[in-house]
């Protein structure tokens, strides 16, 4: 299994982002960056924070394990924004299963349906609710998208109350 390091590398090149460019972003030295890619030294949370708000997938780095439908929400948020009509976000996600398997990396229908459900899950449980920010909105997403995993009709409802409270 790959060091936490590699894994951090790895993030970084799948954003495009030079060694040099990250540093100057989250005001450290390059070769600060370079130790922590290398494992001479471990990245404190101050600075995970910081590179998950560019995008890294912080659980990836950290124990290896891609967070599940994360680069969907991303790509589907960064679209969209805020408000998702389901309608188009059903043609997008079909779009992006196109180009994955155009790309040999197609998710399972079953991966892309979970999805939009809880797409269309924290969307109803933010019916009357004041707006939130797009970020928490794809937190909420994520946070559905793995309770729906269970596949009970109970999920569907701890998704809704998890909406309301938050």
């Amino acid at each position: 299994m790959s060091s936490v390091g590699t894994r951090l590398k790895e993030e970084r090149e799948r954003l495009s982002i030079s060694q040099q460019k990250l540093a100057g972003m989250l005001d450290i030295d390059r070769k600060t960056q370079r130790r922590y890619e290398t494992d001479e030294n471990s990245p404190d949370t101050k600075y995970l924070a910081e590179i998950e708000k560019i995008g890294f997938d912080i659980v990836y780095v950290l124990n290896g394990r891609r967070t599940p439908g994360l680069g969907l929400v991303r790509e589907v948020r960064r679209k969209f924004g805020p408000v998702l009509d389901m309608g188009e976000v059903g043609e997008e996600i079909d779009r992006l299963m196109q180009a994955e398997i155009a790309a040999g990396a197609a998710r399972d229908r079953d991966d892309l349906d979970r999805l939009a459900r809880a797409i269309a899950t924290v969307n109803e449980g933010l019916v009357g609710l004041p707006p939130i920010s797009a970020a928490r909105r794809a937190g909420l997403i994520l946070a559905a998208y793995d309770l729906l995993e269970e596949g009970d009709a109970s999920s569907r409802d701890r998704v809704i109350r998890l909406v309301k409270t938050s």
